[in-house]
């Protein structure tokens, strides 16, 4: 039979890793199958991963919740994300804010996860303490499928949001990607949204601003990268060297389609087209 778990108003705080080898301290793992329903709760300072959704049939459904703080299991200094969810589990989320969590704010991979949401916020994803990369806000690879509806991913760092794989597939709605700073170890990168090895991005109504080197970037072979009513403004250069600081780009036989959109104080290039083909 499915294990399920049902909750409202509660807080999940402080848990600590196990004594044997300081790893883990997760504050609500769904996994095998199993089955949770979370509205209004807080996940706040615990380790290693704040939520952890895996595996098939395995579903998480979540209202007004917030993510927070989620620190590096202390063994290794690495991990602290706030919301992790891969081998086919899927979660759905209507409102909620993930902040402060370390090396990355929400990941989903593998082929049929699934993970839907909106009136979402990710925001101030700290590096990771082990070597000060990584910080990003959104993390989507290996064939999942997100949905993002209304969000704003704001203040992380290294990439706002990044998609990579084949089958890999991202579409968002009224969705604002803004103020990604640098790789705080080399003061690289610093992308709004970085679309890469063959993965599928649709942004309809969008604001890209004030990101550093890229505000959005299509990169690698059948990756594809679809706009409408997107403006990307401000983007600055990286601050390692003050190179780049490009709207768009797009290269290495990657594809862009573009339909109405405002491209303004960016760096460099508004867009930049390498070795493939865009369409606006």
């Amino acid at each position: 039979a499915q294990s399920v778990l049902k909750m409202q108003d509660v807080a999940i705080t402080n848990t600590s890793p196990r004594q044997s080898d300081m790893i883990d301290g997760r504050g609500l793992n769904v996994q095998n199958g199993a089955r949770v329903e979370l509205a209004r709760g807080l996940i706040h300072r615990n380790h290693t991963l704040g939520l952890f959704a895996s595996r098939e049939n395995t579903r998480v459904e979540l209202e007004d919740v917030a993510i927070t703080y989620t620190q590096a299991r202390p063994g290794d200094l690495v991990v602290g994300w706030g919301l992790d969810v891969q081998d086919g589990a899927t979660v759905e989320m209507v409102r909620a804010h993930l902040a402060h969590n370390h090396a990355v704010g929400i990941i989903a991979f593998d082929q049929g996860t699934s993970l839907k949401t909106e009136d979402l916020i990710v925001a101030n994803t700290q590096p990771q303490s082990s070597d000060l990369a990584l910080g990003r806000g959104i993390d989507v690879n290996t064939g999942a499928m997100v949905e993002i509806l209304r969000g704003a991913i704001t203040d992380n760092h290294e990439v706002g949001v990044i998609v990579g794989g084949q089958g890999t597939v991202l579409k968002m709605e009224d969705v604002a990607i803004t103020n990604t700073q640098p790789r705080l170890s080399d003061q690289t990168l610093g992308r709004g949204l970085d679309v890469n090895t063959g993965a599928h991005v649709c942004l309809l109504r969008g604001l890209i601003d004030r990101n550093h080197q890229v505000g959005l970037g299509a990169f690698d072979g059948g990756s594809l990268l679809e706009l409408e009513d997107v403006s990307v403004t401000n983007t600055q250069p990286q601050r390692a060297d003050m190179r780049f600081g490009r709207g768009i780009g797009v290269q290495t036989n990657a594809r862009l389609t573009y339909v109405r959109g405002l491209l303004e104080s960016n760096h460099e290039a508004a867009i930049y087209v390498l070795g493939t083909r865009a369409e606006a």
